[in-house]
């Protein structure tokens, strides 16, 4: 049972409790984009609702509910209230579009959410397979974006792992082929 308080609500004169519910949706998506199995989902929110007040981002018709997986912060809930019960509709990954840092990455780089997508950087997949975090530029542009706790558990994922590929296809895409070197610290 959690409260309107405990997602950040406050404005609301009843604080009646309610059970929040995780559509089949939100944890095909947390799976896939994450790379964690959903039953960390159910240990996670029992975990966060127990020990302290979650963190949480209020929108108009929905909250962002915080995930992280051990200290890494790797997206959000998206929860709404629906008759006499919270739903958690979806996950998104801290990169996808609709999340603070996700839309500081689109204002930093101009990528699209069909250009994230094609990337595959709205999932972990891509931070595990290129070595985003390994590169100045990049890394510099996913911390700036407030993305780091991605990079970080990229690093410690990726700690004994093989080799990474070089983010070559990300530099092309973001700055083209003809960008320089100097082109790409601007943009960062």
């Amino acid at each position: 049972m959690v409260k309107p308080s405990q997602l950040g609500i406050t404005d609301v004169e009843n604080e009646i409790a309610l059970p929040l519910y995780a559509q089949q949706h939100a944890l095909d998506r947390f799976e896939e984009r994450a790379l964690f199995p959903r039953g960390y989902v159910q240990t996670f929110l029992g975990f966060i609702f127990s020990q302290d007040q979650p963190r949480t981002v209020v929108r108009k018709r929905h909250i962002l509910l915080e995930c992280c997986i051990g200290p890494f912060k790797v997206g959000y809930f998206v929860v709404s209230l629906h008759e006499d019960k919270w739903l958690i509709r979806t996950f998104l990954f801290l990169t996808n579009e609709g999340t603070p840092e996700g839309n500081k990455l689109k204002k930093l780089t101009q990528l699209e959410r069909l250009d994230t997508k094609y990337l595959m950087l709205d999932r972990m997949h891509a931070f595990l397979t290129y070595d985003i975090s390994g590169d100045r530029d990049l890394r510099k542009i996913f911390t700036k974006s407030g993305c780091e706790s991605i990079l970080e558990y990229a690093d410690e994922l990726n700690k004994n792992g093989g080799e990474l590929k070089s983010p070559e296809l990300i530099y092309q895409y973001l700055f083209g082929t003809e960008k320089s070197t100097q082109d790409k610290k601007e943009l960062s």
